[in-house]
């Protein structure tokens, strides 16, 4: 007898949630802090980046305060919070060599509270503050803060500006280098030089050398090329950067836009997207909803294309919305028209940005796509990257259950009173009941059999919500203190909804932090085989929507075998054939 080996899935998607479950407000802090002595031996400010970091931001950079002109930094943030809720936090500056904290221990401004845990204490009062000034606390910093100077030489070759006739050396046109670190703060930088008695491409590529501070191994600064006071566009929306190595350093050359010298083509470019899991949800109507494609093959700021569908057709071919954009080089646009050539770009339903969950590349998560010439088709995608493999395709009746002994602590350690307590159930199936979260009108479950330890409640859940449940329950009685009281704030329950009829009962819950580790189910998974038994052999998994069982006989060679009978299945018995056999789980992404 042969068992047949298991390859688990590595493709999920499902959806994290959380509720709210007090309730919140938000407080404009103004943080204040003074670096005028950390200074190099020449007076001048060491700093180029001050950050606040705390809990309230998960202790990251990018909350940035701004030099006043006397070396205070200063800046105002939302906070989110209710009030006497307590923030601990500390103040960071960076400088080409790294970021450096505070120490220990800083000593709080005038009628701040004490630190803890060796940090700065934020304490939310119900309206906005402005925090005293206060020094930066870094006494093992040695003073003055004098980094070695580095050469770094930056080199950018403007051949395919120059072939498409958007940069004139012999018409004086410039390209400079600015950044953020190199005390330039992104402004109109250094103006970079050629070479015009060098020989064919190579008089193209400018240059500038530029004292850079810096130990090596440290991050010699975010830049980008400017070209007649524009800014370029890389390939992937990021900006460029490079480690210092210490002492004379030349950067390799870049490509300005990160264009490559290529044939000059045309480019008549269709772009759609599919609204069909907006429509089902009610976030996007046919008609009166508008949605359009934008990106830098139109122009620097990103300007917005109408895009159309056709409303004669039917069903969900309606909902496929499309433009063709015919790129060219439009005075002031970004450089176009040459194969291979990428660009970036978004739909925008109603105005909004959409934010793509599988495709796009860097933070932004832009769509990006190469120019071939001539007539080019994109893809048809969903807009968001929604799948109609994640939504109810009709009204469901959902059975939640729940296991809840009498006795059972809540999360303030007081017993459940199957005789006095009533328990309720809350979730994304009713929006957690905002805005007051957590009252008496929620859903009471019911107790069957009655006198047992089980509990149940049925709700419909419309066409077009999430198949991923997310809910969480409250007992309340004349000992419980609030009815949010099962686990801490967003510990929740998460169960999915597994096939396609029109009634799905979950899988039992249980009540409490001690089931934290059985409280999620995954999306799609724990695909397991049993012993054969008959000639076949039980293979079972959790299956889900638009998941199916996959088969080949290599683990590394030859084309995975779908088995479409086995979408939205949790089970099958496999012919034991002899031989071995190697099975994963597979989910297809779009509609």
């Amino acid at each position: 007898m042969t068992i047949p080996k298991i390859l688990r899935s590595l493709l999920g998607v499902g959806l994290l949630c959380g509720a709210g479950l007090a309730a919140r407000a938000d407080e404009d802090i103004t943080f204040q802090v003074d670096l005028s002595s950390y200074t190099n031996s020449a007076g001048q400010q060491a700093a180029v980046l001050v950050d606040v970091r705390g809990a309230m931001n998960s202790w990251s950079g990018g909350s940035t305060l701004v030099n006043n002109g006397a070396n205070v930094y200063t800046n105002t943030f939302t906070v989110v919070g209710a009030a006497a809720d307590k923030f601990q936090y500390k103040f960071t500056f960076s400088t080409p060599a790294g970021v450096t904290w505070e120490d220990n221990n800083p000593p709080p401004g005038a009628g701040q509270p004490p630190d803890e845990g060796n940090n700065r204490v934020l304490l939310l009062v119900g309206g906005a503050q402005t925090l005293p000034v206060i020094p930066f606390f870094a006494p093992s910093v040695s003073l003055p803060i004098n980094l070695p100077m580095n050469l770094v030489t930056y080199r950018v070759d403007m051949s395919e500006q120059i072939q498409l006739g958007n940069f004139f050396p012999e018409a004086l046109d410039s390209v400079a280098l600015t950044g953020g670190l190199l005390a330039w703060n992104w402004g109109a930088g250094t103006v970079l030089t050629n070479d015009p008695a060098l020989l064919g491409a190579a008089s193209n590529i400018y240059s500038a050398v530029i004292e850079v501070p810096g130990y090596p191994g440290a991050a010699g600064g975010d830049y980008k090329f400017r070209m007649n006071g524009g800014w370029e566009e890389t390939a992937f929306g990021t900006n460029r950067n490079y480690t210092i190595v210490g002492g004379p350093q030349v950067l390799p050359v870049s490509l300005y836009y990160d264009q490559t010298p290529g044939a000059i083509t045309n480019a008549n470019v269709t772009f759609q997207v599919d609204l069909t899991p907006q429509v089902i949800t009610g976030g996007f109507t046919n008609g009166v909803s508008t949605v359009g494609v934008a990106g830098h093959m139109i122009s620097t700021s990103w300007p917005t294309e109408p895009m159309t569908n056709d409303p004669s057709l039917s069903g969900n071919a309606s909902n496929v919305y499309s433009t063709t954009i015919a790129i060219s080089v439009p005075s002031g646009s970004v450089p176009t028209t040459t194969v291979g050539l990428p660009f970036r770009y978004k739909f925008r339903a109603d105005g909004g940005w959409e934010s793509a969950a599988i495709y796009g590349v860097n933070a932004n998560k832009d769509r990006r796509f190469l120019v071939t010439g001539g007539d080019q088709v994109l893809p048809l995608v969903t807009y968001q990257d929604a799948s109609l493999c994640d939504l109810v395709q009709h009204a469901t009746e959902v059975t939640v259950l729940l296991h809840l002994t009498n006795g059972t602590p809540d999360s303030a350690g007081v017993p459940f009173d199957k005789a006095n307590d009533v328990i309720y159930l809350n979730g994304e199936f009713i929006n957690w009941n905002a805005p007051s979260y957590w009252n008496t009108e929620l859903p009471q479950m019911t107790n069957n059999p009655v006198g047992s330890d089980y509990y149940q409640q049925t709700y419909v859940l419309p066409a077009g919500r999430s198949v991923a449940q997310v809910f969480k329950f409250g007992v309340s009685g004349p000992a419980h203190g609030g009815i949010d009281n099962e686990a801490a704030n967003g510990a929740n329950h998460k169960s999915y909804i597994r096939n396609t009829s029109s009634a799905y009962t979950l899988p039992m819950a249980e009540f409490g932090s001690l089931f934290a580790a059985t409280r999620e189910e995954p999306a799609f998974g724990n695909l397991a085989a049993g012993r054969s038994s008959g000639g076949t052999v039980p293979i079972t998994w959790l299956g889900a929507p638009c998941v199916t069982l996959q088969s080949r006989s290599s683990p590394s060679a030859g084309p995975w075998i779908d088995h479409p009978t086995t979408d939205a299945k949790g089970s099958t018995n496999w012919p034991n054939a002899g031989g071995t056999q190697y099975f994963r789980l597979q989910k297809r992404q779009l509609p």
